[in-house]
């Protein structure tokens, strides 16, 4: 008896892990692929699994191949990638691992006092590799070429208004010609490096300069004849005017893209600069930098494209490019320095391909803009007459200079995410009819729209959340008729419309949170008859109404005015209130009796 019920549990043992077998295999089974090692060398995916193709089963069912869709995930750093296949019956597996890649470290060496590294630039900055501490030959380390400082005794240095130290030489006569400059002194950063900081110092044949300088100096290494490299660290900003001038034998610079602003003649006649093979159908590149050009050296001397990738243009780059009649600039372009574009007086084409990201340039001065010269804007060939809200969506702000002076422009609609306009935005566009300024905006700057003398309407709403009026912000637009000055500006700046011969309607409201006018405002706006002054109004300055056609001003409040030569006074001629509550005597006083002095509320 006892044997004969072994001999039929083992059966039933054989039956079961056949029936667990099948519903493995099945396609109506519910088993996904467990973990990650559980197919890792299966090979073809049908060796483990059912491929009936339409076959009835044992219990009738229809059985199938496979199909499979492939969800790769990729390795990281530290996780392997592998592939998951899934079929439409919920079936899947695992396989196809790919080992993980490693963390990724920088070629260059980190440092701190004692050791150096190479920092990894994956996603896991934390992680070093080669950590070790230094090996010194008695001038800096064999391995990573960190250098031991100079002794201060060299150097002078100036405690600047942020806490921080500007280092210069004592005597250029005696700086030794390999020098490391100091990061620190006496507990606080070297951030800058003096204006003619180390002018002169013939004996200079290399220099080491930390990461903590910000800014390299007027003419700060003018003149040093026998430096040959420099490297300039990620930390510095700014390169003053011809920071490195008449160092003719300064061949190799690495100039980083952080570098923001690059002053005219920076690296003027240097043995880089002197060497013709450096220059690019007449312009001088630096890395990402335009540094110069000049159109003696191009084939083409009336045109010039741009090179791709340039992110930014030097200060005074095509100073007196006096044949230049059209440049490209491409989207790449961040940042255009002051004088760019100086005395280019034949320059009338300005080619783009974006006018969002021209409209991201940071231009440094009124000639850093290439259509200053009363030149047209072309996007893609297409001359630009108008610009509508679309066109710059998602923009915060209108950037100073940004469309100086250009001559196509007719129309301009500004999208509701701009919040200011900067300053001498659209100075000088003498094409310019209207205008829409959204209600987001709060500021607009000085000189915004300057001279553009063909201007008739500037759309602003009543909801408008603007705030200040800037200095001549709407002078010289002799064609406009009226403005509405909405409740929320507390501000109109000097000259704000200032010769607007045509204006006759300033619409200030009863809410007005207005509290100054500022000198010469109105001055010489023969066709304005009338004006509110409200009741929030404590300080209306000098010639604010001078040689208006004012007649009639309205006081909301005229009690407690006085009038004075001098800003700051606390007392001076009274005005009676009666007298302000007479429009017409009102108005007298602001452009005759009083009006060169300051209108004080106490």
């Amino acid at each position: 008896m006892g044997k004969f019920k072994r001999k039929g549990f083992g059966l039933l043992t054989l039956f079961c892990a056949i029936a667990t077998l099948f519903s493995l295999t099945s396609c109506g089974g519910d088993v996904i692929g467990g973990d990650n090692n559980d197919f890792e060398n299966t090979g073809d995916k049908n060796d483990s699994e059912d491929t009936g193709s339409g076959n009835k089963g044992d219990e009738g069912k229809d059985e199938h191949t496979h199909t499979y869709v492939e969800e790769v995930t990729n390795p990281t750093c530290t996780e392997k990638g592998f592939t998951t296949y899934t079929c439409s019956c919920g079936y899947s597996y695992v396989d196809s691992y790919v080992n993980p890649l490693g963390h990724t470290y920088s070629e260059k060496w980190s440092y701190d006092s004692t050791h150096h590294w190479h920092s990894a630039i994956c996603e896991h900055s934390e992680e070093k590799s080669d950590k070790a501490e230094y090996t010194f030959d008695g001038s800096g380390c064999t391995i990573c070429g960190y250098a031991l400082e100079t002794s201060s005794d060299y150097f002078n240095f100036t405690l600047k208004v942020d806490d921080t130290y500007e280092i210069s030489a004592k005597n250029v006569d005696k700086i030794p010609k390999d020098v490391v400059l100091p990061s620190n002194y006496e507990g606080k950063p070297v951030t800058s490096i003096g204006d003619n900081g180390f002018s002169g110092a013939y004996k200079l044949t290399t220099i080491k300069i930390p990461n903590t300088i910000k800014t390299i100096g007027v003419c700060s290494f003018e003149k040093c004849s026998a430096l040959k490299s420099i490297s300039i660290p990620e930390s510095v900003t700014a390169i003053g005017w011809r920071a490195f001038f008449n160092s003719y034998n300064l061949k190799t610079i690495e100039l980083p893209e952080t570098v923001v602003n690059i002053s005219r003649d920076a690296f003027y006649n240097t043995a880089y600069f002197n060497d013709n093979s450096n220059w690019e159908e007449g312009a001088l590149y630096l890395g990402k930098h335009l540094i110069r050009y000049d159109f003696t050296k191009a084939n083409n001397t009336e045109e010039y494209k741009v090179k791709d990738g340039t992110l930014r243009i030097a200060a005074g780059a095509f100073y007196q490019a006096e044949e230049l009649t059209s440049v490209t600039i491409p989207s790449s372009v961040i940042n255009i320095g002051d004088q760019a574009f100086e005395y280019c007086n034949l320059l009338k084409n300005a080619h783009i391909n974006d006018i969002s990201a021209f409209f991201n340039i940071d231009f440094q001065g009124s000639t850093a803009n290439p259509v200053c010269f009363k030149g047209n804007l072309f996007v893609n060939d297409t001359l630009v007459t108008e610009i509508k809200a679309n066109d710059l969506e998602g923009l915060t702000s209108i950037k100073k200079y940004a469309l100086l002076c250009c001559n196509s422009i007719e129309n301009i609609e500004l999208p509701n995410t701009i919040t200011s306009i900067g300053k001498g935005a659209f100075t000088g566009c003498l094409n310019l009819k209207s205008v829409t300024i959204p209600d987001n905006v709060t500021v607009i700057d000085d000189f915004a729209f300057s001279g553009d003398q063909e201007l008739e309407t500037v759309n602003i709403s009543e909801n408008s959340k603007l705030e200040i009026i800037g200095v001549d912000a709407f002078s010289l637009c002799y064609k406009l008729s009226s403005f509405l000055i909405p409740d929320s500006v507390t501000s109109i700046g000097i000259n704000a419309f200032i010769y607007d011969n045509l204006l006759e309607n300033v619409i200030i409201g009863e809410n007005s949170k207005l509290t100054t006018i500022g000198r010469s405002a109105f001055d010489s706006c023969k066709a304005l008859t009338s004006i509110i002054i409200p009741q929030n109004v404590t300080l209306i300055y000098d010639s604010a109404f001078a040689r208006s056609g004012l007649k009639k001003a309205t006081f909301k409040n005229p009690n407690g005015w006085y009038a004075s030569y001098e800003i700051d006074a606390t007392s001076g001629v009274t005005i009676s209130s009666d007298d302000l509550s007479n429009q017409l005597t009102a108005a007298q006083y602001l452009t005759g009796n009083y009006y060169d002095r300051y209108w004080i509320k106490s």
